[in-house]
């Protein structure tokens, strides 16, 4: 059961970071030179 619980937070989590990150290369306000260096470091990251 603990698992499960583990997994919900988990799964929640994703869906938060999702929402965020769809919001922030969405914004209009926000340079295209900033996005695609935010998104290279992201792509580095992983």
């Amino acid at each position: 059961m603990q698992k499960a619980a583990f997994i919900l937070i988990g799964l929640g989590i994703l869906v938060l970071i999702g929402w965020s990150v769809k919001g922030f290369f969405m914004a209009s306000e926000i340079s295209l030179l900033i996005k695609i260096a935010v998104g290279a470091v992201g792509v580095g990251v992983l």
